[in-house]
């Protein structure tokens, strides 16, 4: 944010990319060693709560990044924003 403040397209950035960040670390097998911090949050998060349910797989035939959707931004508190993304396998 060196200009001023983050655009919108500068903020579906960050979404994209701390997504894409999350498929990668959650489609791999557990106890892989992370390489980041936030990978590391991610891992532990995640290690003990992968989905039984086959429609929630993320990784290979399940859910990958492409089949995410950004449907919209929206503005909690402050600088806090929640992405809404729907999931489209087509």
């Amino acid at each position: 944010m060196v200009n001023g403040p983050m655009t919108r397209a500068q903020l579906g950035a960050v979404v994209a990319a701390n997504f894409a960040r999350f498929i990668e670390v959650y489609s791999s097998p557990p106890f892989v060693p992370a390489r980041t911090f936030s990978e590391c949050l991610i891992s532990q998060m995640t290690r003990n709560e992968r989905s039984t349910c086959a429609d929630y797989k993320i990784g290979t035939f399940g859910i990958l990044f492409e089949h995410l959707v950004l449907v919209g931004l929206h503005n909690v508190f402050e600088d806090a924003w929640q992405a809404d993304v729907a999931v489209d396998r087509r």
